[in-house]
Protein backbone atom coordinates (compact mmCIF):
# COMPACT_ATOMS: atom_id res chain seq x y z
CA UNK A 1 0.00 0.00 0.00
CA UNK A 2 0.93 3.61 -0.46
CA UNK A 3 2.49 5.42 2.49
CA UNK A 4 4.03 8.86 2.97
CA UNK A 5 6.79 9.90 5.34
CA UNK A 6 6.92 13.25 7.11
CA UNK A 7 3.39 14.14 5.99
CA UNK A 8 2.15 17.50 7.20
CA UNK A 9 -0.99 19.58 7.34
CA UNK A 10 0.36 21.94 4.69
CA UNK A 11 0.79 19.03 2.27
CA UNK A 12 -2.74 17.87 2.93
CA UNK A 13 -4.03 21.37 2.25
CA UNK A 14 -1.94 21.47 -0.94
CA UNK A 15 -3.55 18.31 -2.33
CA UNK A 16 -7.07 19.09 -1.16
CA UNK A 17 -6.82 22.52 -2.78
CA UNK A 18 -5.36 20.97 -5.94
CA UNK A 19 -8.25 18.60 -6.44
CA UNK A 20 -10.95 20.91 -5.08
CA UNK A 21 -10.09 23.58 -7.63
CA UNK A 22 -13.02 23.89 -10.01
CA UNK A 23 -12.23 24.35 -13.67
CA UNK A 24 -13.96 24.22 -16.99
CA UNK A 25 -12.49 23.16 -20.28
CA UNK A 26 -14.42 23.10 -23.52
CA UNK A 27 -14.27 20.27 -26.03
CA UNK A 28 -12.15 22.50 -28.22
CA UNK A 29 -8.50 21.73 -27.57
CA UNK A 30 -6.66 24.40 -25.59
CA UNK A 31 -3.85 24.61 -28.14
CA UNK A 32 -6.34 25.34 -30.91
CA UNK A 33 -8.09 27.98 -28.83
CA UNK A 34 -4.84 29.74 -27.96
CA UNK A 35 -3.75 29.65 -31.62
CA UNK A 36 -7.08 31.13 -32.71
CA UNK A 37 -6.64 33.88 -30.13
CA UNK A 38 -3.10 34.59 -31.28
CA UNK A 39 -4.15 34.76 -34.95
CA UNK A 40 -7.04 37.09 -34.11
CA UNK A 41 -4.81 39.40 -32.06
CA UNK A 42 -2.24 39.49 -34.86
CA UNK A 43 -4.90 40.36 -37.44
CA UNK A 44 -6.46 43.09 -35.27
CA UNK A 45 -3.07 44.61 -34.46
CA UNK A 46 -2.10 44.81 -38.14
CA UNK A 47 -5.49 46.19 -39.16
CA UNK A 48 -5.14 48.93 -36.55
CA UNK A 49 -1.49 49.66 -37.42
CA UNK A 50 -2.06 49.81 -41.18
CA UNK A 51 -5.11 52.05 -40.94
CA UNK A 52 -3.99 54.45 -38.23
CA UNK A 53 -0.20 54.31 -37.97
CA UNK A 54 0.38 54.06 -41.75
CA UNK A 55 3.71 52.20 -41.57
CA UNK A 56 3.78 51.57 -45.33
CA UNK A 57 3.30 55.32 -46.02
CA UNK A 58 -0.01 54.42 -47.67
CA UNK A 59 -2.46 57.11 -46.62
CA UNK A 60 -6.24 56.97 -46.69
CA UNK A 61 -6.58 60.73 -46.92
CA UNK A 62 -10.20 60.64 -48.10
CA UNK A 63 -11.23 58.10 -45.44
CA UNK A 64 -12.37 55.75 -48.19
CA UNK A 65 -14.05 52.66 -46.68
CA UNK A 66 -13.07 50.47 -49.62
CA UNK A 67 -9.44 51.53 -49.20
CA UNK A 68 -9.60 50.69 -45.48
CA UNK A 69 -10.99 47.23 -46.23
CA UNK A 70 -8.29 46.55 -48.84
CA UNK A 71 -5.40 47.68 -46.63
CA UNK A 72 -6.89 45.66 -43.75
CA UNK A 73 -6.49 42.62 -45.98
CA UNK A 74 -2.83 42.47 -44.96
CA UNK A 75 -3.90 41.83 -41.38
CA UNK A 76 -6.60 39.32 -42.30
CA UNK A 77 -4.26 37.35 -44.56
CA UNK A 78 -1.52 37.39 -41.91
CA UNK A 79 -3.92 36.00 -39.30
CA UNK A 80 -5.07 33.24 -41.66
CA UNK A 81 -1.47 32.32 -42.56
CA UNK A 82 -0.44 32.20 -38.90
CA UNK A 83 -3.44 30.01 -38.04
CA UNK A 84 -2.87 27.65 -40.99
CA UNK A 85 0.84 27.31 -40.20
CA UNK A 86 0.29 26.54 -36.50
CA UNK A 87 -2.51 24.04 -37.03
CA UNK A 88 -1.71 22.40 -40.37
CA UNK A 89 1.92 22.92 -41.37
CA UNK A 90 4.15 23.22 -38.32
CA UNK A 91 2.86 20.17 -36.37
CA UNK A 92 4.15 17.98 -39.22
CA UNK A 93 7.10 20.10 -40.38
CA UNK A 94 8.69 20.41 -36.93
CA UNK A 95 7.55 17.07 -35.50
CA UNK A 96 11.07 15.62 -35.41
CA UNK A 97 12.91 18.82 -34.47
CA UNK A 98 14.57 18.82 -31.03
CA UNK A 99 12.17 20.55 -28.65
CA UNK A 100 14.61 23.29 -27.65
CA UNK A 101 14.83 24.44 -31.29
CA UNK A 102 11.14 24.22 -32.14
CA UNK A 103 9.99 27.61 -30.87
CA UNK A 104 12.68 29.66 -32.61
CA UNK A 105 12.36 27.58 -35.80
CA UNK A 106 8.60 28.13 -35.89
CA UNK A 107 8.94 31.91 -35.47
CA UNK A 108 11.50 32.10 -38.29
CA UNK A 109 9.20 29.98 -40.46
CA UNK A 110 6.26 32.25 -39.66
CA UNK A 111 8.31 35.30 -40.64
CA UNK A 112 9.25 33.99 -44.08
CA UNK A 113 5.80 32.62 -44.89
CA UNK A 114 4.06 35.80 -43.71
CA UNK A 115 6.45 37.80 -45.89
CA UNK A 116 5.42 35.66 -48.87
CA UNK A 117 1.77 36.46 -48.14
CA UNK A 118 2.55 40.20 -47.94
CA UNK A 119 4.50 40.01 -51.20
CA UNK A 120 1.66 38.27 -53.10
CA UNK A 121 -1.08 40.48 -51.64
CA UNK A 122 0.83 43.66 -52.51
CA UNK A 123 0.98 42.50 -56.13
CA UNK A 124 -2.74 41.74 -56.02
CA UNK A 125 -3.57 45.26 -54.78
CA UNK A 126 -1.13 46.95 -57.15
CA UNK A 127 -2.54 45.23 -60.25
CA UNK A 128 -6.27 45.18 -59.52
CA UNK A 129 -6.66 48.52 -57.73
CA UNK A 130 -4.37 51.01 -59.49
CA UNK A 131 -6.59 53.93 -58.46
CA UNK A 132 -5.24 53.70 -54.91
CA UNK A 133 -1.58 53.50 -55.97
CA UNK A 134 -0.79 50.56 -53.74
CA UNK A 135 2.95 49.74 -53.96
CA UNK A 136 4.07 46.33 -55.21
CA UNK A 137 6.72 45.06 -52.79
CA UNK A 138 9.59 42.81 -53.73
CA UNK A 139 9.95 39.76 -51.50
CA UNK A 140 12.86 41.37 -49.63
CA UNK A 141 10.81 44.51 -49.04
CA UNK A 142 7.90 42.36 -47.83
CA UNK A 143 10.27 40.51 -45.51
CA UNK A 144 11.58 43.79 -44.10
CA UNK A 145 8.08 45.18 -43.47
CA UNK A 146 6.90 41.90 -41.96
CA UNK A 147 9.85 41.95 -39.58
CA UNK A 148 9.25 45.57 -38.56
CA UNK A 149 5.53 45.09 -37.99
CA UNK A 150 6.02 41.70 -36.32
CA UNK A 151 8.45 42.92 -33.65
CA UNK A 152 5.67 43.97 -31.27
CA UNK A 153 3.30 40.96 -31.50
CA UNK A 154 6.04 38.33 -31.70
CA UNK A 155 8.06 40.10 -29.02
CA UNK A 156 5.00 40.15 -26.80
CA UNK A 157 4.46 36.45 -27.41
CA UNK A 158 8.09 35.71 -26.51
CA UNK A 159 7.72 37.65 -23.24
CA UNK A 160 4.51 35.76 -22.46
CA UNK A 161 6.29 32.42 -23.00
CA UNK A 162 9.18 33.59 -20.82
CA UNK A 163 7.01 34.60 -17.87
CA UNK A 164 4.91 31.45 -18.30
CA UNK A 165 8.10 29.37 -18.01
CA UNK A 166 9.17 31.35 -14.93
CA UNK A 167 5.80 30.74 -13.34
CA UNK A 168 6.14 27.03 -14.07
CA UNK A 169 9.62 26.97 -12.54
CA UNK A 170 8.40 28.87 -9.46
CA UNK A 171 5.58 26.39 -9.05
CA UNK A 172 8.03 23.48 -9.22
CA UNK A 173 10.11 25.05 -6.42
CA UNK A 174 7.03 25.21 -4.17
CA UNK A 175 6.20 21.51 -4.45
CA UNK A 176 6.44 19.45 -1.27
CA UNK A 177 9.36 17.02 -1.18
CA UNK A 178 7.38 14.01 0.10
CA UNK A 179 8.65 10.47 -0.18
CA UNK A 180 6.41 7.94 -1.94
CA UNK A 181 6.56 4.25 -1.13
CA UNK A 182 5.53 2.20 -4.17
CA UNK A 183 4.87 -1.45 -3.37
CA UNK A 184 4.74 -4.24 -5.95
CA UNK A 185 2.79 -7.50 -5.69
CA UNK A 186 5.63 -9.10 -3.75
CA UNK A 187 6.87 -7.74 -0.42
CA UNK A 188 10.44 -7.51 -1.70
CA UNK A 189 9.39 -5.38 -4.70
CA UNK A 190 9.21 -1.75 -3.62
CA UNK A 191 10.67 1.67 -4.37
CA UNK A 192 10.96 4.86 -2.33
CA UNK A 193 11.05 7.95 -4.50
CA UNK A 194 10.46 11.66 -4.00
CA UNK A 195 7.28 13.18 -5.39
CA UNK A 196 9.29 15.64 -7.45
CA UNK A 197 11.58 12.87 -8.74
CA UNK A 198 8.88 10.52 -10.05
CA UNK A 199 8.48 11.01 -13.83
CA UNK A 200 6.16 8.30 -15.15
CA UNK A 201 5.26 4.63 -14.88
CA UNK A 202 5.07 2.33 -17.90
CA UNK A 203 3.38 -1.08 -17.85
CA UNK A 204 4.42 -4.26 -19.63
CA UNK A 205 2.29 -7.35 -18.99
CA UNK A 206 2.48 -8.07 -15.25
CA UNK A 207 5.32 -5.65 -14.61
CA UNK A 208 5.76 -1.90 -14.53
CA UNK A 209 8.85 0.21 -15.11
CA UNK A 210 9.09 3.28 -12.88
CA UNK A 211 11.11 6.16 -14.32
CA UNK A 212 12.48 8.61 -11.76
CA UNK A 213 15.22 11.18 -11.28
CA UNK A 214 18.33 10.35 -9.30
CA UNK A 215 20.18 13.64 -9.21
CA UNK A 216 20.56 14.61 -12.87
CA UNK A 217 20.21 11.04 -14.11
CA UNK A 218 17.02 9.18 -15.05
CA UNK A 219 16.83 5.74 -13.41
CA UNK A 220 14.41 2.87 -13.98
CA UNK A 221 13.01 0.34 -11.53
CA UNK A 222 11.14 -2.81 -12.59
CA UNK A 223 8.41 -3.95 -10.19
CA UNK A 224 5.90 -6.76 -10.44
CA UNK A 225 2.34 -5.42 -10.51
CA UNK A 226 -0.37 -4.04 -12.72
CA UNK A 227 -0.68 -0.39 -13.64
CA UNK A 228 -4.04 -0.32 -11.84
CA UNK A 229 -2.29 -1.57 -8.68
CA UNK A 230 0.05 1.44 -8.70
CA UNK A 231 -2.68 3.83 -9.81
CA UNK A 232 -4.61 2.96 -6.65
CA UNK A 233 -1.53 3.65 -4.52
CA UNK A 234 -1.15 7.09 -6.09
CA UNK A 235 -4.81 8.11 -5.71
CA UNK A 236 -5.39 11.72 -4.53
CA UNK A 237 -2.02 12.79 -5.91
CA UNK A 238 -1.46 14.81 -9.10
CA UNK A 239 -0.17 11.64 -10.75
CA UNK A 240 -2.64 10.44 -13.34
CA UNK A 241 -3.39 7.58 -15.70
CA UNK A 242 -3.08 8.99 -19.24
CA UNK A 243 -2.91 5.81 -21.33
CA UNK A 244 -3.54 2.09 -20.96
CA UNK A 245 0.24 1.72 -20.55
CA UNK A 246 1.23 4.93 -18.73
CA UNK A 247 0.81 6.87 -15.50
CA UNK A 248 2.41 10.32 -15.51
CA UNK A 249 3.34 12.90 -12.89
CA UNK A 250 1.43 16.02 -13.96
CA UNK A 251 3.58 18.22 -11.75
CA UNK A 252 6.55 17.89 -14.10
CA UNK A 253 4.71 18.27 -17.44
CA UNK A 254 6.40 21.08 -19.37
CA UNK A 255 3.95 21.31 -22.26
CA UNK A 256 1.29 19.43 -24.22
CA UNK A 257 1.58 18.55 -27.90
CA UNK A 258 -1.32 17.72 -30.20
CA UNK A 259 -5.06 17.69 -29.57
CA UNK A 260 -7.75 15.46 -28.09
CA UNK A 261 -7.35 12.95 -30.93
CA UNK A 262 -3.59 12.63 -30.63
CA UNK A 263 -1.92 14.12 -27.58
CA UNK A 264 1.54 13.79 -26.04
CA UNK A 265 2.91 15.10 -22.75
CA UNK A 266 6.44 16.48 -22.63
CA UNK A 267 8.12 16.26 -19.23
CA UNK A 268 10.83 18.29 -17.55
CA UNK A 269 14.19 16.49 -17.45
CA UNK A 270 12.94 13.82 -19.88
CA UNK A 271 13.18 13.60 -23.67
CA UNK A 272 10.56 10.85 -24.03
CA UNK A 273 7.06 12.15 -24.82
CA UNK A 274 4.24 10.32 -23.04
CA UNK A 275 1.19 9.44 -25.19
CA UNK A 276 -2.31 10.30 -24.02
CA UNK A 277 -5.20 8.18 -25.27
CA UNK A 278 -8.52 9.79 -26.20
CA UNK A 279 -10.17 8.14 -23.19
CA UNK A 280 -8.03 10.18 -20.78
CA UNK A 281 -7.32 13.32 -22.85
CA UNK A 282 -10.11 15.58 -21.55
CA UNK A 283 -9.41 14.62 -17.93
CA UNK A 284 -5.68 15.27 -18.32
CA UNK A 285 -6.34 18.70 -19.82
CA UNK A 286 -8.73 19.55 -17.00
CA UNK A 287 -6.20 18.50 -14.35
CA UNK A 288 -3.48 20.53 -16.06
CA UNK A 289 -5.81 23.54 -16.08
CA UNK A 290 -6.36 23.08 -12.34
CA UNK A 291 -2.61 22.92 -11.79
CA UNK A 292 -2.10 26.17 -13.71
CA UNK A 293 -4.85 27.92 -11.73
CA UNK A 294 -3.37 26.70 -8.45
CA UNK A 295 0.10 27.97 -9.39
CA UNK A 296 -1.33 31.36 -10.36
CA UNK A 297 -3.33 31.68 -7.13
CA UNK A 298 -0.24 30.89 -5.04
CA UNK A 299 2.01 33.36 -6.90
Amino acid sequence: MFSMRNSSLSTAVFYSKYFAMSGFISSLDKNIRSTLGLALLMALFLIFALNFLEPFTIRNAALDLRFAVLISGYGIISGIILLFNELCIFPFLFKYFPHRYQYVSKQIGQLFILALGVYLYSDFLHILFPVYHFPAFSYLQALEKTLLLGILPFGGLALYKYFQARQKHSFQQQLPSEILHLQGFQSKDWLRVGLQELLFIESSDNYVTIYYLDGQKINRKLLRGSLKHFENQLAHLPIERCHHSYIVNLLIVSHIEGNLKGMKLHLLHCEQAIPVSRKYAADILEKMEMQKEFAFSEA
